[in-house]
């Protein structure tokens, strides 16, 4: 059997590109990071500079310095490209300036609206579920009316998650995820939280259950 010479160099991968699938033949060599500015180039998609772009194997965010040919994925795994908008804080003089020059005199100032509440943005669609409780249950809902504060039954994966997987608790105005049972490991980017242990959450981070990704965007 004569060997191909591509192999070598390169690895044929199914990517689901917003719900499009799409083989790509791609450099062992690229990084993460460098793969999804080639996906985004070669399929003309409009990059949003607002918008954190990740790629997901397994249930797991690749992190974006990941070799690709170091990441252990196989031929037939699909790879999902998806995105979460993290929480911008102002850095420039300029914002910081623009912001003060923008803040309403005392005559004109009006009683301020409620903060933002923090959120879990489910990165595959988008869709969102506030943290409002003290102590958030992550999970499935049951069929005999028990519930879960943030539940991921409909999903398309959601059948990865366990009843009740992992849980967000607030101390302090800080939020941090925690493992129910050790048997149902949670990750927040890719790093594996111990069972027993709090960790703090920033906004941006990406928490992983099952083959679920939820972005934690703080308020």
């Amino acid at each position: 059997m004569i060997a191909n010479p591509l192999e070598e160099t390169h690895i044929a991968l199914h990517v689901n590109i917003f719900d499009q699938s799409q083989q790509v033949l791609v450099r062992r060599h690229l990084t993460v990071e460098r793969l999804i500015a080639d996906i985004l180039r070669e399929f003309a998609l409009e990059l949003d500079l607002n918008r954190k772009y990740i790629l997901i194997a397994g249930g797991r965010t690749l992190d974006a310095e990941m070799v690709i040919g170091e990441a252990g994925l196989d031929t037939s795994q699909e790879l999902i490209l998806g995105y979460y908008e993290p929480v911008r804080a102002m850095t420039s003089t300029q914002e910081v300036a623009s912001a003060r020059s923008a803040e309403p005199s005392p005559s004109s100032a009006k009683v301020p609206s409620a903060p933002k509440a923090a959120l879990l943005r489910e990165i595959e669609t988008g869709r969102t579920f506030t943290l409002r409780n003290t102590v958030t249950v992550i999970g499935r809902s049951t069929g005999d009316g028990e519930g879960v504060d943030v539940d991921l039954q409909s999903f398309r994966d959601g059948k990865s998650v366990s009843r009740s997987h992992a849980r967000i608790v607030t101390a302090n105005g800080q939020h941090f995820v925690e493992v129910i049972k050790e048997d149902r490991p949670v990750y927040v980017n890719s790093q594996q939280v111990e069972f027993n242990k709090k960790h703090a959450l920033k906004s941006g981070d990406v928490i992983s259950i099952g083959r679920m990704n939820l972005a934690y965007e703080g308020g």
